[in-house]
C-alpha cells in the first residue's frame, strides 16, 4: 500500500502539468492514440488509471478510474464521468462494460494480476481488454528505467511477454496485439502506422478477449 500512496502523492503532485508531456511530444501521442483506436471495440468502454483524460477524451471511452483525485478533476472537466479507486478493486458491478482500455498504468500498481482478473470480472462476455504498455525491453523503457526521479521511480515496467502471460492466467485470449514508436527517445519522432511486429516498439497495445456466453 506505501507504493500506491507514493504513486497517488506523485500523480497528484503531477496532475497540472501532466499534459504537457504530450504537448512536448506530439509524435509520441498520436502514435498512441493511433494504435489504440485500432483496437478499441465500440460501445462503452472503462479507462484504468485514466489519468488527466487525455486519451480517453479522444478514444471515445465514457467512464475513467483512477487513485488520483487531481487527475480526475481534469478528465472530468473533459467530460469523462469518473469514477475514483484503485484499479484491483472496483465500484462496478461484473459484466458491465464492453471494453477496458488501460494505458501506461500496470506499471504503476500493487498487483497487476488482480487489475487484470478485476478487468476481466466488469467485461461483458465478448468484451475485450485493451492493454498498453512501454515495454522494459524496448528504448523508451530503458530510458525510463534509468531515470530515478519523480514519477519514474515507482515504474515497473513489464516485458512484452509478461503481459501477455499475466494475461492469460487472468483468463483473457490474446486476440491481437500493435506496436508503435519504433524510434529511440534520442532521435527526432515522427508519425507511423501500428505494426503487428513487436520488437523494438515502445508502445505496445495488446487486445484480449473474455471469452463466454
Amino acid at each position: 500500500m506505501r507504493r500506491l500512496r507514493e504513486a497517488v502523492e506523485a500523480f497528484n503532485e503531477l496532475a497540472a502539468k501532466y499534459d504537457s508531456w504530450y504537448e512536448e511530444h506530439p509524435y509520441e501521442y498520436r502514435n498512441e492514440v493511433t494504435a489504440i483506436k485500432r483496437l478499441v471495440p465500440g460501445g462503452l468502454g472503462l479507462d484504468v488509471g485514466v489519468g488527466t483524460g487525455i486519451i480517453a477524451s479522444e478514444v471515445g471511452v465514457e467512464v475513467g478510474l483512477d487513485a488520483s483525485l487531481s487527475m480526475l478533476r481534469t478528465a472530468k472537466s473533459r467530460g469523462l464521468e469518473v469514477v475514483r479507486a484503485q484499479a484491483e478493486r472496483t465500484p462496478f458491478k461484473g459484466g458491465g462494460f464492453d471494453y477496458v482500455l488501460t494505458t501506461a498504468t500496470l506499471c504503476f500498481l500493487e498487483d497487476v494480476e488482480e487489475a487484470l482478473r478485476e478487468a476481466y470480472r466488469v467485461l461483458k462476455p465478448g468484451g475485450f481488454l485493451v492493454a498498453c504498455i512501454i515495454p522494459r525491453e524496448s528504448p523508451w523503457g530503458r530510458r525510463y528505467a534509468e531515470r530515478g526521479d519523480g514519477v519514474y521511480r515507482l515504474m515497473r515496467l513489464l516485458s512484452v511477454e509478461e503481459l501477455k502471460e499475466a494475461m492469460l492466467r487472468a483468463g483473457f485470449e490474446v486476440a491481437e496485439a500493435l506496436g508503435t514508436i519504433s524510434y529511440p527517445p534520442s532521435s527526432v519522432g515522427f508519425i507511423e502506422e501500428p505494426s503487428v511486429e513487436l520488437e523494438g516498439k515502445s508502445f505496445v497495445c495488446i487486445k484480449g478477449l473474455k471469452r463466454g456466453g
